[in-house]
């Protein structure tokens, strides 16, 4: 009978126990995450004071060219995103089952970002037009 190939870590050690900082860090990344969700939600809830706190921060609010550019910048985010997650799919199947779901995400997010027609007209009275005093 010939061993089987996991045979011989039967009898390995078990690994030391991970440092008491390290079982700490788990804390952070856990206390993090649950930070960066409840941010967008409380921004939903008191949209009133994240519109005051945006106003009083930028002078009542976003100069035109920064709205295209935040516009354009979140597109470029978008699509970077989806780029890495096409490239993460093609390297093999094992978390196939997360990267299709999570790149449509991102590429419903483009399409709201360009293709609704209220959408292109809130954007469109942010540019300046040229004969402007």
């Amino acid at each position: 009978m010939q061993p089987r190939p996991c045979d011989h870590n039967a009898h390995a050690p078990p690994p030391p126990p991970a440092p008491r900082a390290l079982r700490w860090l788990v804390v952070g990344v856990l206390a993090s995450i649950i930070l960066l969700i409840a941010l967008p939600i409380v921004m939903m809830i008191d949209q009133a004071g994240l519109k005051a706190a945006i106003e009083e921060g930028t002078g009542a609010g976003l100069d035109p060219e920064w709205m295209d550019w935040a516009r354009i910048t979140l597109t470029a985010y978008l699509v970077v995103a989806s780029y890495f997650s096409l490239y993460s799919a093609t390297q093999g199947a094992m978390f196939l089952w997360a990267v299709i779901p999570t790149d449509i995400l991102p590429v419903l997010m483009i399409g709201l970002l360009w293709i609704p027609a209220p959408v292109r007209r809130y954007f469109k009275p942010q540019r300046p037009t040229a004969h402007q005093p």
